[in-house]
């Protein structure tokens, strides 16, 4: 029944049943599940809705989630040449300013060029 709502911002169950009370946080599809404490607060912890109640979450770990934009970089400082055994293209085909042919003038174009490594 408590699922059947198009809203779940919170929900509050009374129990002292250990076993109740776990399947209700489990299963209850809401933000926010407060057991034997309505509308008890914390700072610290996530707030938002599920379902029609919103998406994302404000305060917490997971608010300042929201401020970040991950990347991943990868680097390699060596600069070594790989083996990239996975593309399937080759240069020129890949990118038509990989060789100076295949460019307008040769300095509209930068040449690069990724050797396989030696076997």
């Amino acid at each position: 029944m408590t699922n059947d709502s198009p809203f779940g911002l919170g929900s509050t169950l009374y129990s002292k049943d250990a076993e109740e009370i776990t399947r209700a946080t489990n299963e209850i599809v809401a933000g926010i599940v407060w057991i034997n404490a309505p509308i008890l607060d914390n700072d610290a912890g996530p707030f938002g809705g599920r379902k029609m109640s919103g998406i994302g979450r404000q305060l917490g770990a997971e608010g300042l989630d929201t401020f970040r934009h991950t990347k991943l970089v990868m680097i390699d400082p060596a600069a070594t040449s790989h083996d990239f055994w996975w593309f399937p293209y080759q240069d020129d085909e890949a990118w038509k300013g990989a060789n100076n042919e295949t460019a307008e003038t040769e300095e509209e174009l930068p040449v690069h060029h990724f050797a396989p490594a030696a076997s």
